[in-house]
Order: structure tokens, then sequence, then C-alpha cells
């Protein structure tokens, strides 16, 4: 088991390193396309809409863990949730935010940095 998660860790830090190479290559959005430069307020904004389109749960699930901090095992103690089921949320969110802001997803991560 622990075997297993080490590699798991080990294969995610490779695709997080890999996309970082990959957004580094890109030319920022701002040479390409200057009228595509958005506040802080504007990439919030464009998170809330989309968020505001999925369910209850998947929502609070998604703002406890991103904006609050909170493990897996507390939001499904805190929501009366099992473990998986706060994992399929998030997941589907998380397609559901990549599907819709695409484009604005190098941004959005660096929201997440900072919070």
């Amino acid at each position: 088991m622990r075997k297993n998660s080490c590699l798991n860790f080990l294969k995610h830090q490779e695709y997080e390193w890999s996309y970082a190479e990959n957004i580094q290559k890109k030319a920022p959005v701002y040479e390409t396309e200057p009228d595509s430069i958005y506040t802080l307020d504007e990439l919030y904004r464009m998170l809330y809409e989309t968020l505001n389109k999925l369910p209850e749960n998947y929502r609070t699930v998604f703002i406890k863990s991103f904006f609050e901090g909170k493990t897996h095992t507390e939001i499904a103690e805190e929501m009366n949730l099992s473990v998986k089921s706060i994992n399929r949320y998030k997941q589907k969110t998380m397609e559901l935010l990549r599907n819709e802001l695409k484009e604005y997803m190098p941004l959005l991560l660096l929201l997440f940095l900072r919070a």
C-alpha cells in the first residue's frame, strides 16, 4: 500500500512538472491576445459563475478543499459522506472547470497557489 502511494505521488509529481514546462513554453496570453488580460476580480467572477452551475454538494466540496484547505476526510465528516464521494465530487468539479475554463486554467492555477 505504501509503495503504491509513493509511486502515485511520484507519477503525479512528474505530471505537474511536465504541465509546468509546457505552460512555460507557451507564449503569454498578453503577447498574442492583448485584449485577453483579466483582473483578479474577473477571474474570480468567471470561477464562481462556473461553480454556480454545479450541484450544491460539488460546490461545497470544492470550496472547502481549495479555499478552506480541508482534507477529504474532514470534508467527508462535515458533510456526512464517504471519502470516495468527496473524491468523486472533486473529480467531477475539476472536469467541469477544465472544460468551461480551459483558456484560463494557467491563470486560475495562480489563484489557487495564492490562496
